[in-house]
């Protein structure tokens, strides 16, 4: 199962990564393309949300019963650090309508590139603490 549940975070990491790179490619225009940007920012929206729901739903429960205290604080770190980034992703969202990204397009660049690197530090964390942790569960339950 951990072997089953890295793989499933690689391939919704894939897919999340390539809708923030989709996102940034819209910040390259000189003007923003409303319909392009509106596809985008949903497509992002959906693969942000089912990582959620696996981050929270799957991942952390599993780290959480792993063969250590370092396991658990990770569950609890991993959960903690994805709520804040979706609080302020939320935020992000509510103050820039569709009218307002037209009104500010270099406004809306700026504060959305700012929020791509919070979503990026979480991703390296993961990268750093939480795969290898996986790992290490995938073995304690492998000689079980």
């Amino acid at each position: 199962m951990p072997a089953a549940l890295a793989s499933d975070l690689d391939d919704l990491n894939q897919r999340f990564t390539a809708a923030l790179a989709a996102l940034e490619g819209s910040l390259k225009l000189p003007a923003p393309d409303v319909i392009e940007l509106g596809k985008r920012r949903a497509a992002l929206a959906r693969v942000t949300t089912e990582r959620v729901r696996f981050v929270h739903g799957r991942l952390c429960p599993m780290l959480a019963t792993g063969p250590t205290p370092r396991h658990a604080a990770a569950a609890g770190q991993l959960r903690e650090r994805v709520a804040a980034v979706i609080a302020a992703s939320n935020r992000h969202i509510g103050e820039w309508s569709t009218g307002q990204i037209a009104a500010d397009w270099t406004g809306y660049g700026a504060a959305t590139r700012a929020m791509v690197a919070q979503v990026r530090a979480v991703l390296a964390m993961e990268r750093r603490d939480i795969y290898p942790l996986l790992a290490t569960v995938a073995q304690g339950r492998d000689a079980a």
